[in-house]
């Protein structure tokens, strides 16, 4: 070995230097796995425009239905008045559902659910194909929600159509 004086010794800054030294301890990466992308103590408003046969059905008899799916989402469920002073009626009605993403989920397959029987109108629900039955929805959104459900490059509106089997228009 030789006397310390000879030793060769790294100069301060160089290559050799830094890799003398160990990096700097990182803490292990986080493997949390998340349940759903959006928080759920969230809250969120979706508005759907639905027919007025589609909002009889949803509202039930006195009220019942829709007083049924508020207690059992857990979310605020409210819909357009008929602008009856004016005399004009029209055949679609806003729907708006407010609460977190889960509730809001639970209130729209608690809707579905009343639409399967039959609409307000007494007409059967549409079927496609196969004879299952299908609904057809119309959201209401602003361009910034539009953009993120397309995603980048469409890759958001492909895996939803994908996964879903849904026809989604924008």
């Amino acid at each position: 070995v030789p006397p310390a004086s000879l030793r060769l010794r790294p100069r301060p800054g160089t290559a050799y230097a830094r890799r003398a030294t160990a990096p700097p301890a990182r803490p292990p990466p986080d493997r949390t796995v998340r349940a759903c992308a959006a928080p759920t103590n969230e809250n969120l408003t979706v508005r759907m425009i639905m027919s007025n046969g589609q909002v009889g059905t949803i509202i039930g008899k006195g009220g019942a239905n829709i007083r049924s799916i508020r207690e059992q989402a857990g979310c605020d469920v409210a819909i357009s008045q008929q602008n009856v002073q004016t005399g004009q009626s029209t055949a679609e009605r806003i729907v708006t559902v407010s609460g977190s993403p889960i509730s809001i989920h639970k209130a729209a397959e608690l809707m579905m659910a009343c639409l399967e029987d039959t609409l307000g109108d007494g007409t059967a629900p549409a079927t496609d194909s196969s004879g299952a039955v299908t609904h057809t929805l119309k959201l209401c959104l602003s361009n910034n929600q539009v953009g993120g459900i397309i995603g980048k490059q469409g890759a958001n509106i492909k895996q939803m159509r994908e996964e879903s089997g849904c026809t989604i228009k924008v």
